[in-house]
């Protein structure tokens, strides 16, 4: 069998055009029956100012600055679990300054050495009375498997998801 040029170049774009048609037919049926009921969904829960799904399957989500952030995660968590077989990498966007996020930097360092010594009680206290010295207020909550940390000075905010790794040697 012998194949001509003009064949090939009408295969070739036979299957260019396929491809394109498959290609745009996937971007159609995951923007319409994935993103879109998972961003609607995760939006409804009380705390959520705003979501948005990046291409690489990334959660982004902003929250209101007076949301509570244990209970609105865990809320957006569990939607976004039930919509999707593998629940996307949930980030929480901040409206937060140089000094807010050097002192977010901080607090990280004590909920390490606290998580590391298991004195979570002085660990809180210990944060709360830095912020405090620092004009910001700081709310702490401890989850199952996370410690939530909140740090506000006016209109800016820094919201934190720590996940705790219970049960290392410290813990013994």
């Amino acid at each position: 069998m012998k194949l001509s040029i003009r064949e090939f170049f009408v295969m070739l774009i036979v299957a260019v055009g396929t491809i394109a048609i498959l290609w745009g037919g996937q971007r159609i049926y995951q923007n319409s029956a994935v993103r879109s009921p998972l961003i609607r969904s995760v939006e409804a829960v009380r705390g959520v100012q705003m979501a948005k799904l990046s291409p690489q399957g990334t959660l982004n989500v902003r929250l209101k600055q007076s949301a509570n952030l244990m209970t609105t995660y865990q809320a957006i968590e569990a939607r976004a679990q039930a919509s999707l077989p593998k629940a996307p990498k949930l980030v929480i966007i901040n409206a937060s300054d140089g000094p807010l996020n050097a002192l977010a930097n901080r607090v990280r360092l004590m909920v390490a050495q606290g998580e590391a010594t298991g004195q979570y009680v002085a660990m809180s206290q210990q944060i709360g009375r830095f912020a405090r010295a620092q004009g910001v207020h700081a709310s702490l909550a401890l989850g199952n498997y996370n410690v939530f940390v909140s740090l506000q000075a006016g209109s800016h905010y820094v919201d934190q998801v720590i996940p705790l790794s219970l049960g290392g040697k410290s813990h013994a």
